[in-house]
């Protein structure tokens, strides 16, 4: 045996052995080029394979060439597949390219700045061979103008046969051991995230509340982090920025925000989330989510059990049983004497939307409208389809107001109206009553924000009156005979009434506002006037009918039909 054939032997060999070695894809590609480089002999030769685009040739393995070089054409002049580079040609053609005189090729004019750097005047190209295809391409250089012999072409291909089946067999290890990689990454990543998890969940279970998450995700991220519970406030950016804004849902609907500040000395656009991070916030925000369901829960059943507690104290007065069940609550029934009635206009949205802000009253008259020596708490729950609050007669003469402005500032584009029985005490069905007199006088008006009986004038002070029949009698008095008659013909005179008065005795503003002729309203007027024995032009029979329509279908509580 030749001795060349020996040292082809053990070359062949020896890549045959790296390939199956496990070793990384880059070093079986430079031991291909040193090879070849060795074996043919070469000046200096490289390995080309397309790009993870497959739309150029990149040098991927090389002996002898500068990394100026490689850098020069991978980075700022690569070969394009399809172009007219000797590689491109060899890949495309899946056969041997040789190029005697790289001066002469015009289709080489590209890359003759490179190659005049790097100093070589001659190349042959190789397509690597593969079952699938062609793999690339075996590129050899010389310093000289070299005619390439039928002999040294034979060999190239010889090699780089050979060198493809290497380059499969470490590709299939290479993306064996990268996805073996990947799954020990995997079941890192989801050990350590279900230990977070668990950490954050027990965080919540614990404390029962949700500033302990928030602190157990920015010692697990090092980050700052903020969180908040109430939609219609957005949170500030922390003072180096937000990263991430997380929202946090709840039944279908935002109920809060997290956000991830960026960290603490990080340059601007620099700062970014690992997966574990990712997984983390995730998980937080998760816990956020069953923590705000279970403290809407909790209010929920709040509601329900505090408007059983009203609704009895109201039907048969406090009881011993009812003096019981309200200190179980934390609510002392012996200090609650006056009362408000809250309603947020419009009221077309969904039953979620209005649990929530049912919610957000019940913070607010836990927190920022307390009693002022804090001695106990208003109690707030949904009465008769409307959000009724008593309070302590203790209560500051501004709380109705406050209360008004808190919520306006919760819900800037939604009406709001706080009627108030007033701070004089009385008993709790007394306080309920005159409340929802004012709420449904002040409503059937227009007026939004805080109002008290004081504000309503003369009929202010007949709602408050203890004995209700004498309101229901009054409205008979002087509405009666006009009651009857729009029964009977079904007619509109108590609207027109109604609508006339609250647009100071102004008849074509009526008119507008009814959609009628100003005759109209004038005919009505005048069938009232007829039917009563009244007269507009009166100032008492004016202020009897004001008030008589003002009181007409209020509602029992209040004192009317």
């Amino acid at each position: 045996m030749s001795s060349d054939l020996v040292v082809w032997l053990a070359h062949l060999r020896k890549l045959s052995e790296v390939a199956v070695s496990g070793a990384p894809m880059t070093e079986a590609l430079n031991l291909v080029a040193k090879t070849a480089q060795e074996l043919i002999p070469l000046d200096f030769c490289g390995v080309l394979i397309p790009d993870q685009a497959a739309s150029v040739l990149v040098i991927a393995g090389w002996s002898g060439l500068s990394d100026e070089y490689v850098d020069g054409v991978n980075r700022r002049n690569p070969v394009g597949l399809g172009s007219t580079a000797p590689s491109s040609r060899a890949y495309y053609g899946g056969a041997p390219v040789v190029v005697a005189d790289i001066a002469a090729e015009s289709g080489f004019k590209p890359w003759g700045g490179v190659a005049h750097e790097q100093g070589y005047s001659s190349m042959i190209s190789v397509p690597l061979l593969g079952d699938s295809g062609v793999l690339g391409t075996l590129n050899g250089y010389h310093a000289q103008k070299h005619e390439y012999t039928h002999d040294e072409i034979e060999r190239m291909t010889l090699l780089a046969n050979h060198a493809a089946a290497a380059i499969a067999s470490a590709g299939l290890l290479d993306e064996l051991r990268r996805t073996n990689e990947t799954l020990v990454d995997q079941r890192d990543l989801l050990t350590r995230s279900q230990a977070i998890r668990e950490e954050l969940l027990q965080a919540s279970l614990e404390s029962r509340g949700s500033s302990a998450v928030v602190r157990s995700l920015e010692r697990i991220v090092r980050r700052p982090v903020l969180f908040s519970d109430d939609p219609q406030r957005p949170l500030p950016a922390p003072p180096d920025g937000a990263l991430v804004r997380h929202p946090i849902h709840v039944e279908g609907e935002q109920a809060g925000e997290l956000i991830i500040g960026v960290r603490a000395g990080t340059p601007a656009g620099a700062d970014h989330l690992d997966k574990l991070e990712e997984v983390a916030i995730g998980h937080a925000a998760a816990v956020l989510t069953l923590e705000l369901l279970r403290q809407r829960t909790a209010r929920e059943t709040e509601y329900r059990i505090a408007g059983e507690l009203l609704q009895d104290v109201l039907s048969v007065g406090i009881t011993e049983s009812s003096l019981q069940r309200a200190r179980a609550m934390g609510f002392d029934l012996t200090q609650l004497g006056v009362a408000m009635v809250i309603t947020l206009r419009p009221t077309t949205e969904p039953p979620a939307t209005a649990r929530l802000r049912t919610g957000i009253l019940s913070r607010l008259a836990r927190t920022q409208l307390a009693t002022s020596d804090g001695s106990a708490f208003p109690l707030v729950t949904e009465y008769r389809g409307k959000v009724v609050a008593l309070w302590p007669s203790t209560l500051l003469s501004s709380a109705a107001a406050d209360v008004s402005t808190a919520l306006a500032t919760a819900f800037p584009s939604t009406a709001v109206l706080v009627a108030s029985s007033g701070t004089a005490k009385r008993t709790l069905a007394e306080a309920v009553r005159v409340a929802r007199g004012v709420h449904d006088v002040a409503e059937s008006f227009g007026r939004t924000g805080a109002v008290d009986p004081a504000d309503l004038g003369f009929v202010g002070v007949m709602l408050q009156m203890e004995e209700t029949r004498i309101l229901t009698d009054f409205v008979d008095l002087h509405l009666g005979p006009v009651i009857s008659y729009d029964q009977r013909k079904g007619t509109e005179l108590i609207r027109t009434l109604r609508t006339y008065i609250r647009n100071d005795v102004d008849r074509a503003a009526t008119a507008s506002e009814l959609r009628v002729h100003p005759n109209t309203v004038q005919q009505r007027l005048r069938r009232i006037e007829s039917l009563t024995g009244s007269s507009f032009d009166t100032p008492r029979s004016l202020l009897d009918l004001t008030a008589a329509s003002t009181m007409y279908g209020l509602g029992s509580e209040s004192g009317s039909r």
